[in-house]
């Protein structure tokens, strides 16, 4: 069974900020769709892809070729 992990502070606060924009960019040029990247590729990510990727390399826990994000219109709380 798989199971939820968070992991606090994985960026710094400004590097939040820039997330946050280049989110709210990608749900606009994205328009409710998710967006899929193909980790082994050369073709190269955009910021966010480098900083999705960056984060799953450094947990070293999943060696996925395919990474599905996506980004909403509002902010939503998902229970773990």
């Amino acid at each position: 069974e798989a199971s939820v992990q968070v992991y606090d502070n994985v960026f710094t606060p400004l590097a939040c900020d820039a997330l946050s924009s280049l989110a709210l960019e990608h749900r606009e040029r994205a328009n409710g769709s998710s967006s899929l990247f193909y980790r082994s590729s050369d073709k190269p990510y955009t910021a966010l892809e480098c900083a999705i990727d960056s984060v799953l390399s450094a947990l070293e826990e999943d060696d996925a070729e395919v990474v599905e994000y996506w980004s909403r219109h509002e902010y939503v709380n998902i229970d773990a």
